[in-house]
C-alpha cells in the first residue's frame, strides 16, 4: 500500500488558521473536468494555525484503494499518460488575518522510475505538480 507524505507551508506575512484540508488519491487515464474532494478525513484541530513561513506535515496518507492486481505498472509503449496515472489532489483552506476564507488547490502526478519526461523528476521517489484547471488555484 503506497504512502505520501504531504506538507504545506505558509508562504504569506501573517497566520494562516486552517480550517479544511481534503487530499484524494485516484488512478486514472483521466481526471473528471471538475474535482470532486469527497468527504473530509484529515482532521484538523480548533485553531491551529501557521506562523508565517512556517511548514506543516501531514501524517503520511495511505492510499488504500491501490489494488496491484489492478494496479500494475504503466504499459510504457503507449504515449503519456500511459494507461492510466497516479493523481493526488486536493486543496488547503484556511483564514487569513482579516478572517475571509482562502484556499488552495493543487494536482501532482507519479512518473514510474526510468520513464523519461520533460515534465520533471522522473525518479519515481516524487511526485510533479500539474497546472490542471479547476484543480490548481488560489482564491
Amino acid at each position: 500500500m503506497p504512502q505520501i507524505e504531504i506538507g504545506f507551508k505558509n508562504f504569506g506575512r501573517s497566520v494562516a488558521v486552517m480550517i479544511d484540508i481534503r487530499i484524494v488519491m485516484k488512478i486514472t487515464e483521466t481526471l473528471p473536468e471538475k474535482p470532486d474532494y469527497g468527504l473530509r478525513r484529515i482532521y484538523i484541530p480548533t485553531g491551529f494555525s501557521l506562523i508565517e513561513g512556517e511548514e506543516w506535515i501531514l501524517d503520511k496518507q495511505r492510499f488504500f484503494d491501490f489494488n496491484p492486481t489492478e494496479h500494475n505498472s504503466p504499459d510504457t509503449t503507449l504515449p503519456w499518460p500511459f494507461k492510466a496515472t497516479f493523481w493526488v489532489y486536493g486543496y488547503v483552506a484556511y483564514r487569513d488575518h482579516l478572517g475571509d476564507e482562502r484556499r488552495h488547490g493543487f494536482v501532482d502526478c507519479w512518473v514510474p522510475p526510468d520513464v523519461h519526461s520533460v515534465l520533471g523528476d522522473t525518479s519515481g521517489k516524487h511526485f510533479i505538480r500539474c497546472d490542471i484547471p479547476n484543480y490548481t488555484y488560489d482564491t
